[in-house]
């Protein structure tokens, strides 16, 4: 039976991977809707088409990033690090290695160290990391 199918019961998956898919959704959604406008219909036309919001499709096709683009500039690593931590992860994951929250800081640390930074990773670091990151 494919993943995507539940016939009653829990829910599939983690809050956090629900959450991304149906941010994901959304994006793909939206896009659709921003497409739509280009061809030819008007903003409001396209969006009630997709079932979206008007002002979300207009400022999308004007430059308006989504939430979590505009703060990535917040995180104490780039998408790029936080990226090649996942897959480090993974790594050790896959050699039967228990990760601890002490093993993912200190390896963040260290890249924020090669960077020349003196900033480390705080307390709640790990858990928002775990949620952009539900597959860990």
């Amino acid at each position: 039976m494919p993943p995507s199918r539940n016939l009653g019961g829990r829910p599939r998956g983690t809050k956090a991977q629900r959450k991304k898919d149906a941010d994901r959704e959304r994006e793909i959604t939206l896009k659709k809707a921003v497409d739509d406008h280009i061809e030819g219909s008007s903003v409001r036309i396209a969006a009630q088409r997709q079932g979206v919001p008007t002002s979300t499709v207009w400022h999308r096709e004007n430059g308006r990033r989504t939430r979590s683009e505009s703060h990535a500039k917040f995180r104490k690593l780039t998408t790029i690090e936080e990226t090649e931590l996942r897959d480090w992860l993974k790594e050790l994951d896959g050699w039967g290695i228990h990760l601890s929250h002490s093993i993912i800081a200190g390896r963040a640390n260290d890249i924020l160290a090669e960077r020349g930074s003196t900033d480390t990773v705080g307390k709640t670091w790990i858990r928002k990391f775990m949620r952009r990151f539900p597959e860990l």
